[in-house]
């Protein structure tokens, strides 16, 4: 069993945890295709051009617990935000992470179609 972290410790904890979250965001990084991201975006607006931020600073900043998100703006200033699951250790198991997010999404279309609750509209 691991050891809770005293507080002589803390600091050696801190930068171990710090190093881990680096080495997650930069293979989140590598992982996301923002190309292919741009393009399925684009096609979904009609063509309008777009662009995306993948730098782990701004990746970080949009990172919760079990999601992160990323901008995509378009050139007519219109922004979106695309939704990426995590995965660490003490994730459920792909299956269980789809069916959730596959949920989510269905609980935002539902909200957006038969309510006036303000909710994210789910475009893919």
């Amino acid at each position: 069993m691991a050891r809770l972290p005293t507080a002589r410790d803390w600091e050696s904890y801190s930068a171990q945890y710090a190093a881990a979250e680096a080495r997650h965001m930069d293979e989140l990084c590598r992982r996301i295709d923002g190309v292919k991201l741009c393009a399925r975006a684009s096609a979904l607006r009609g063509g309008v051009p777009c662009t995306v931020d993948l730098s782990r600073k701004k990746l970080s900043a949009m990172m919760g617990n079990q999601n992160c998100h990323v901008e995509i703006a378009f050139e007519d200033n219109i922004t979106w935000l695309a939704r990426f699951r995590l995965t660490w250790t003490s994730s459920p198991p792909p299956e269980v992470r789809d069916f959730v997010l596959r949920s989510e999404a269905a609980t935002m279309m539902f909200l957006q179609q038969h309510t006036r609750v303000p909710s994210p509209r789910v475009y893919d």
